[in-house]
Parts: C-alpha cells; sequence; structure tokens
C-alpha cells in the first residue's frame, strides 16, 4: 500500500514435484533466482499447498515440515510441528 492506494499485480506461481535429489539440485539452480526477486519460494514433503483467492496457502497443521525462503533470500524459515525436530542438532543435521 503506498499513498493510501493498494497495488495489485499478477505474481506467477509454479508447483513441481521432486522425486530425486538431482531434481532438487536442478530446481533450485533455476528457480532459486525467485525467493532472491522477493517472491515465496517454500519446500514441503506433502502436497497441502492451495491457491485461494490467487495467494498461496498451507495447512501448516496438516504439514510435517517447511522450509520457506526469508525476504530476498537471505534467511530461512523452518516451521515444524515434528517433535523429532526439538533437538538442536537434528536441526543442524538438515544443513550440512
Amino acid at each position: 500500500m503506498s499513498g493510501g492506494k493498494t497495488y495489485h499485480a499478477e505474481v506467477p506461481s509454479f508447483t513441481v514435484k521432486i522425486s530425486s535429489e538431482q531434481e532438487l539440485d536442478y530446481v533450485s539452480e533455476q528457480w532459486f533466482h525467485f525467493a532472491q526477486e522477493n517472491n515465496m519460494w517454500l519446500l514441503t514433503q506433502c502436497s497441502s499447498l492451495q491457491y485461494k483467492d490467487g495467494f498461496a496457502t498451507i495447512d501448516i497443521g496438516n504439514e510435517p515440515t517447511i522450509l520457506l525462503v526469508d525476504h530476498d533470500a537471505q534467511g530461512i524459515l523452518f516451521i515444524t510441528g515434528s517433535v523429532y525436530y526439538q533437538n538442536k542438532d537434528r536441526i543442524l543435521s538438515l544443513f550440512q
């Protein structure tokens, strides 16, 4: 919102099913620039991503783990309800 006006734009969205580590590497190399351009970029193990009124939505309660790239790809948000990741070492092992 700027000057009391709301800006509306069509934002493209893509969903891809990744079946292997090689596919994950390829998609990351080809599409990560979207995150750097401040577009939503996330990884999830389930297919609960839906589009409502033109916006991507996720039912967090049904999602085991989500990696969401932060603003301009300057950080990563790790969202989980899994008890497994209550241990700091297990979270760190994801990034090693």
